[in-house]
């Protein structure tokens, strides 16, 4: 829920700032109104910033320490694991980029919420880019050019319902898991662009289903969105979670890049009926693949399926019954707890060593 909020505050702004932006922008000079108020609010924010933001790290170093029963200057100083392979041999490795890798090729959970990333931000690219061009060009003998305070209304559909709604699937979520609030909003997201491409094509009026269409797509990426930054905290350690949140978000914002271009692309080929199309068979596949492969954890377990300890777990033996003192003619002093003639090395030396079971990689190997 603390995700939702945040990203709440960010995208419910950048609604209402779009729609303002359309209210004061002069055409003829449009760099000069609204580029002042994007520095003064750039401002504002540098200085709230240094002023109130305080620094978050030794809360992860606590919650790392405390999980893993280590001393939190061991946790902070940390900055390497180990990589070990089939053959025993011991890698070591930086903590942030075994975490890119971890987090992008290996967990298989992880991987589909960096598909399902990139997706939410291919369609923002679709929004901010292909959207917009084609309601400002309109469909030849179908409808005519959209003016600008429509354009601003449609995006402000999307962007309003993305914004507001994404603190209460982000409670929704702390409550109910994961997994299908994502597979569900890239459903929806499907949907919306499926009628988007077919009011656009058989409307001669496509504002009312232009409406709706962004509205589903706004409420799909709500559910999402926050959704998928809480997934990738489940799977990390405190220690990392930030490395791990830095590699989602970098497929996930490569997706406005890849957006942008591959449905412009699309268009130029085929048309952006078609190019809208082709967005909405990935955004659906997206939706599958986190719907049949991603696995739901809480913040303390670890991936059943690939998060095993790597070293074999020693079963517990049972202890073999000693012999009476008596019998063997030693007398057990109580202030020593040994018999005589045995050291302390000498007991220990008897004692068979036992690997705990279910014990976090990190604190098997004694690294981060």
């Amino acid at each position: 829920i603390a995700i939702g909020i945040n990203e709440t505050v960010g995208y419910t702004t950048i609604a209402i700032v779009t729609e303002i932006a359309a209210y004061i922008m002069d055409e003829n000079y449009p760099r000069t109104t609204n580029y002042y108020v994007v520095i003064g609010i750039i401002f504002g924010a540098l200085v709230l910033s240094v002023v109130f933001l305080r620094e978050s790290k030794q809360v992860a170093v606590g919650e790392e320490a405390e999980r893993t029963k280590r001393d939190p200057a061991e946790v902070a100083a940390a900055r390497t694991t180990s990589l070990i392979w089939a053959s025993g041999r011991h890698s070591k490795i930086e903590v942030a980029r075994s975490a890119f890798v971890y987090t992008s090729f290996i967990n298989v959970s992880l991987i589909t919420i960096c598909f399902a990333g990139l997706m939410i931000n291919f369609i923002s690219g679709f929004v901010w880019s292909l959207m917009k061009k084609w309601m400002k060009g309109g469909e030849d003998g179908v409808w005519e050019a959209l003016d600008k305070q429509t354009i601003a209304d449609v995006v402000l559909c999307y962007g309003i319902l993305k914004g507001t709604l994404q603190w209460i699937f982000g409670f929704a979520g702390d409550r109910y898991g994961r997994k299908y609030f994502i597979s569900g909003g890239l459903f929806i997201c499907a949907m919306g662009l499926v009628m988007m491409s077919g009011v656009g094509v058989n409307q001669s009026d496509p504002r009312a289903g232009f409406y709706i269409a962004a509205l589903l797509i706004g409420f799909g990426t709500a559910m999402m969105y926050s959704n998928c930054l809480a997934a990738i905290c489940d799977h990390a350690d405190p220690s990392w979670r930030s490395s791990a949140l830095g590699a989602y978000r970098f497929w996930r914002d490569l997706g406005y890049a890849i957006g942008a271009l591959v449905t412009g692309a699309v268009a130029d080929w085929v048309g952006i009926p078609w190019s809208i199309g082709f967005t909405a068979i990935l955004t659906a596949l997206a939706g599958l693949l986190v719907f049949l492969f991603y696995e739901e954890v809480s913040g303390d377990d670890m991936s059943a399926t690939f998060d095993k300890p790597p070293m074999p777990v020693i079963a517990p033996m049972p202890a073999a019954p000693m012999p009476s003192m008596a019998a063997v003619g030693y007398s057990m002093p109580a202030q020593m707890g040994m018999p005589y003639g045995y050291s302390q090395q000498q007991m220990q030396m008897q004692m068979p060593m036992q690997q705990p079971y279910g014990m976090p990689y990190g604190q098997q190997m004694g690294t981060a």
